[in-house]
């Protein structure tokens, strides 16, 4: 067991090896995060995203926007965000 930083909230959580550095709450989060990105990137396919203009419009904190893009989720290109 490994004493880290959650990815998302910066809170210390204890997590086995090979695990995400998520704690439980962030879990949540993190899915019903994506969804919402998911959804606002393709219900708006021709509009181009930075993070800081996914995180405006969905009034969440830009780090958890990155959080995103540095698991994997979402890709962060010339042309904006996109769904990985």
């Amino acid at each position: 067991m490994d004493l880290v930083k959650c990815g998302m909230c910066d809170e210390a959580v204890v997590i086995a090896k090979g695990q995400r550095h998520l704690c439980d709450a962030c879990r949540e989060v993190e899915h019903e995060l994506y969804t919402r990105v998911r959804t606002l990137i393709r219900e708006n396919i021709y509009t181009r995203y930075t993070i800081r203009d996914a995180a405006d419009v969905l009034n969440v904190d830009e780090r958890r926007i990155k959080h995103l893009v540095d698991s994997g989720f979402i890709k962060l290109t010339l042309k904006g965000i996109q769904l990985s």
